[in-house]
């Protein structure tokens, strides 16, 4: 979201307010009085604050006023380590009670259009000296949410998958995902927040494979990671400053860890150069490669027809050709298998998409145009 200024300043004004604007997607009851007040006359007044906040739907949602104080010419400062001074005195009296709810269990206010507008009126009189409002947007959605490799698990394959859900409402969010170590008796907690990052990236999809040129992960090791969503700022996202839960993992060769002779890069040569054979083609395709093997044990079958449910029964690259992909109604397409260890291959042929463990592929828009799994298209070629 956009932070929008709104000054008012009186050039005229005895008494310039000029309120400092709050951190970006954040509101607290204090924010109304970080501000500076310029007294541009040669007297020196008896005054107090009177502060208000609207919310653009919900109408006035607090005011309040502070103690009367001296204010004499030239500038005076209310900032986080002073304006407890003011010693203001905060009234709710909006009908809505989740407002103050909020301020209390969190210290913020929820989302919202919110405008703070801070009046400088003379004690004796009562007369207004000056004032300013500034409008102050707020989005605070649901963080991410952590899906996979499922928390405490203990991972045998050096370029795992790592899932999370993505953060529901706003447009362009960005995720910073990052993996440290855990050392001795660390909680996962002080890890996140102490250690040096293992790896960090920032992705916009909600799903990356730990890379070849990442450092490799350690025989034995525990490692936390966690996601924050921001803007294309680097601005926090949602509720918690946009962080997700905080989550571990185990590496571990002795539990079953297998090198495979097959590298993808292999198997994509398998596919393109032996199977599509771009020179001899007569229609469009595209074709889609998974970044890991998958283990025997994995249930297919195409959508829809799970009467058709096959298990593989070895480690292989599995690998899909969509022989009609602008067609959104059965045709030809090709599963591909081809053995992790020896490169051989066979071809099944079905009229839909995969559906892996009850998990559709490649059919989602980030999919379709995800370059790491989109290995060959013709219709991206064009």
């Amino acid at each position: 979201m956009f932070l929008i200024l709104l000054i008012n300043l009186h050039l005229h004004a005895q008494i310039q307010v000029i309120i400092r604007y709050p951190p970006f997607n954040q509101l607290r009851t204090e924010d109304l009085w970080k501000l500076t007040l310029i007294n541009t006359t040669s007297n020196t007044y008896s005054v107090f604050l009177k502060g208000t906040l609207t919310e653009t739907d919900a109408g006035l949602i607090a005011t309040g006023t502070s103690k009367i104080f001296e204010l004499p010419p030239g500038t005076k400062i209310f900032n986080a380590g002073n304006y407890n001074e003011l010693d203001v005195s905060i009234d709710y009296p909006g009908s809505d009670p989740k407002y103050n709810e909020s301020v209390i269990r969190t210290g913020g206010f929820p989302s919202g259009d919110y405008e703070i507008c801070v009046y400088v009126i003379e004690s004796s009189s009562g007369s207004e000296l000056g004032f300013q409002c500034i409008r102050q947007s707020i989005m605070l959605a649901s963080p991410p949410s952590l899906i996979s490799p499922d928390n405490g698990s203990v991972l045998n394959v050096k370029h795992p998958d790592f899932i999370w859900l993505p953060v529901i409402g706003i447009e362009r969010v960005n995720y910073l995902f990052k993996i440290v170590e855990k050392l001795g008796i660390q909680s996962p907690q002080e890890a996140i927040e102490n250690n040096s990052a293992y790896f960090v990236t920032t992705v916009t999809h909600t799903m990356i494979t730990y890379p070849i040129t990442a450092p490799e992960l350690i025989d034995g090791k525990e490692y936390v990671w966690r996601v924050q969503s921001v803007d294309e700022n680097g601005n926090p996202i949602g509720s918690n400053n946009g962080y997700s839960e905080v989550w571990t993992f185990k590496f571990s060769k002795a539990s079953g860890i297998t090198e495979y002779k097959i590298t993808r890069q292999e198997a994509i040569d398998i596919i393109i150069k032996k199977i599509i054979v771009p020179p001899t083609l007569d229609h469009d395709v595209s074709a889609f490669l998974g970044m890991t093997p998958v283990d025997s044990g994995i249930v297919y079958y195409p959508y829809g027809q799970d009467d058709l449910e096959k298990t593989i029964e070895k480690p292989v690259w599995f690998g899909w050709i969509n022989d009609e992909p602008q067609a959104f109604f059965e045709h030809e397409t090709r599963y591909i298998f081809i053995d992790a260890r020896t490169g051989d291959y066979t071809i099944e042929t079905y009229k839909w998409w995969p559906v892996l463990n009850g998990n559709s592929l490649w059919m989602n828009d980030e999919e379709i145009e995800n370059p790491d799994v989109l290995i060959y298209s013709t219709i991206h070629l064009k």
